[in-house]
């Protein structure tokens, strides 16, 4: 479900990381890698825009628990073949390229989001939040009916899963991150259960204090700014600006998944390029305009039959017996 504000902030996100890498990359100076470096918080906006769009599509879609497969299913299908497409580049590049070939263990964990579990490497860097989605998609789907139950239960399945986050830290599991993604469910408690404005803010509070506990205050001011965002930003107007920054937004994934390949292999291309060569800055605008058009080729070709393909699966209803069959069942 698209959402313009929420896409528009997708796409500050991705830009943000590929901005990141692009500027650390390969023979380039620490000056120009300073002017990036916060880049990284992207990361950030990512995970608090699907703390909020994962409950509310499911509230929208009317997903309950004995759903859970076909959730799962349309997060596999949705996700999947743009990942494995830039998974399998990763895999073929370093053939062509001389990078160092990854061992056959670490490619096939890649399959089940395992390898920061099992400390092995990634193919690309930006794979690890993957797996780190994954397992919200998992926790969400097992405890989407508490969020709707009351409002008091919905801050205390938050402040739970936080409180495992402050003791268990190990940054390979969602726990670690997860006061990200409960700023996008407060987001989606205030606007589809009615939560009182004194519990929101409280819990915003909370969960922002928690972050800088656990993760810092970069982070907790990235979260913030995603949660504020997600809250009262506006883009309804048509304008060239609006435009481009929803296409970013909407090729965002794609962007995520495919700029440490290409934008990295075109930073190093721009190197014989003399009217570029003589500006690392120039580079770093290369490779991210090749970034860019190999994301809308990607969105165009895999993600977008993806999208359509995990949109046809809709969920069963559920079977509520009427009151004639309850009497029914009851005599016999």
């Amino acid at each position: 479900m698209r959402i313009k504000h929420v896409d528009v902030l997708r796409g500050i996100a991705a830009i943000l990381v590929t901005f990141f890498h692009l500027t650390g990359g390969i023979a380039l100076s620490e000056q120009t890698a300073s002017y990036g470096k916060y880049g990284y918080l992207g990361v950030e906006l990512f995970f608090v825009i699907s703390g909020f769009i994962l409950p509310f599509s499911m509230y929208k879609t009317h997903y309950t628990q004995h759903n859970f497969w076909r959730f799962i299913l349309k997060r596999v299908i949705r996700i999947y073949p743009a990942y494995v497409a830039v998974m399998l580049l990763g895999i073929l590049l370093p053939y062509f390229t001389g990078r160092t070939v990854l061992p056959l263990l670490p490619t096939l964990t890649h399959f089940v989001f395992l390898n920061s579990i099992l400390r092995l490497n990634w193919i690309s860097p930006v794979f690890w939040t993957l797996a780190i989605e994954f397992q919200y998609y998992l926790l969400i789907g097992v405890l989407f009916k508490f969020l709707n139950k009351s409002n008091l239960g919905s801050a205390l399945f938050i402040f739970s899963i936080v409180m495992l986050s402050i003791f268990l830290k190990n940054d390979a599991y969602i726990f670690h991150w997860f006061g990200f993604f409960g700023l996008g469910i407060l987001i989606y408690n205030r606007r589809f259960t009615d939560m009182p404005l004194k519990l929101f803010w409280t819990s915003f509070i909370i969960l922002t204090t928690a972050i800088v506990f656990v993760n810092g205050i970069p982070e907790a001011i990235a979260g913030c700014f995603a949660f504020l965002f997600i809250m009262y930003a506006k883009f309804d107007k048509r304008n060239m600006f609006n435009a481009v920054a929803l296409w970013l937004g909407a090729i965002s994934y794609s962007l995520y998944l495919v700029h440490w390949e290409i934008g990295r292999s075109a930073i190093v291309f721009a190197r014989h390029l003399a009217f570029i060569n003589s500006s690392e800055m120039l580079r770093v605008a290369f490779g991210t305009l090749f970034s860019i058009l190999a994301a809308g080729i990607l969105y165009k070709l895999i993600e977008q039959p993806s999208m359509r393909l995990s949109s046809k699966i809709k969920y069963k209803k559920d079977t509520i017996p009427t009151q004639p069959q309850l009497v029914e069942q009851a005599a016999s």
